[in-house]
């Protein structure tokens, strides 16, 4: 088994509080239990934020799979790269409430994709400090509901 860690963020194809959303938690939940991967998936003011963790190939094709669904649009693949732990025990999901988001500048993103593809054992620290990013940027902390 190659552990991998693949970060990725995407608009959000359809409203947060779709049918759509919530059926793809229920089967990525299932599908990521039975693959042994870890993560989370963050939705929130119109994009999507997620961190798999697990085996180069599952991630691969899970990734292609879910890029194909209909609540994705324009996936940007923020990291793709060895890992050498784990950082989440298992797979959740959570939708944030809130308005628009603060900035829709997503360079920062980009910036600490890169650096932790020159820098493998950042990846976790990075990976975590995207999430944080991610929450501060796009949600309205006094709505936050965890759908997990």
């Amino acid at each position: 088994m190659s552990l991998s860690c693949l970060v990725y963020i995407a608009k959000l194809g359809t409203k947060s509080t779709d049918p759509l959303v919530y059926q793809h938690k229920d089967i990525n939940t299932r599908i990521y239990a039975r693959e042994r991967i870890t993560g989370v998936l963050v939705v929130a003011g119109g994009h999507l934020f997620e961190i798999m963790e697990g085996d180069y190939a599952a991630l691969e094709s899970n990734f292609d799979r879910v890029s194909s669904s209909e609540i994705m649009k324009a996936p940007d693949i923020l990291i793709f790269t060895a890992l050498k732990a784990q950082q989440f025990e298992k797979w959740t999901m959570d939708t944030l409430g809130g308005g628009a988001p603060a900035s829709t500048d997503l360079s920062v993103f980009r910036m600490l994709g890169e650096q932790t593809q020159s820098d493998p054992s950042s990846t976790p620290v990075a990976a975590k400090r995207m999430l944080k990013l991610f929450y501060e940027q796009f949600s309205d902390r006094s709505s936050h509901s965890d759908a997990a």
